[in-house]
């Protein structure tokens, strides 16, 4: 193909299928390439770019398939589907908090269960118990055997060395 001088509004090396130059404004963008090392696109002070920040909500996680209103278990009792919509709210606000501060707060009563006091202990002992039954119960219907076997020894577990906190006093 023998070689042509870009025309006015035409830059070299953008050619058709029969060969002729495609104007600038013709030509389709290639969002296959990454940006370069000196490019850079804006960032937010989280460090995520608005594409990153759209597709996620302006969360760091992305966003459920739906979006639309609490999904409940399709079949599942009227008592699973009332905990599953009373349960929406407080699962949304955990999802809104930082991915440390959940299991954060976890692991600090866990702690203070086994470093306080007796009745104190226990009560922090059988909160993350409760917590952990919360959200083994929403969960069930997703796990396998092995897992919800796994989870239910941890939450016996806890409620047994509360237990023993109690009557160690």
């Amino acid at each position: 193909m023998p070689e042509r001088s870009a025309g006015p509004g035409r830059t070299a090396g953008a050619y058709d299928e029969q060969g002729d130059s495609v104007p600038q404004s013709r030509r389709r963008p290639n969002r296959s390439r990454r940006p370069s090392a000196g490019s850079r696109q804006p960032t937010a002070p989280g460090g995520s770019t608005a594409r990153q920040r759209a597709a996620t909500g302006g969360r760091g996680r992305s966003r459920s398939a739906g979006g639309v209103g609490p999904a409940v278990t399709a079949g599942a009792s009227s008592l699973r589907q009332a905990v599953e919509r009373r349960s929406a709210a407080p699962l949304l606000y955990l999802r809104g908090l930082p991915r440390f501060a959940p299991a954060g707060g976890i692991v600090a009563l866990a702690a203070a269960g086994v470093l306080l006091p007796a009745p104190f202990g226990a009560l922090a002992l059988l909160i993350v118990a409760a917590f952990l039954a919360w959200l083994v119960y929403l969960s069930w219907p997703a796990i396998d055997s092995t897992a919800r076997t796994l989870r239910t020894v941890v939450i016996a577990v806890l409620v047994l060395a509360a237990v023993a906190r109690l009557l160690r006093g």
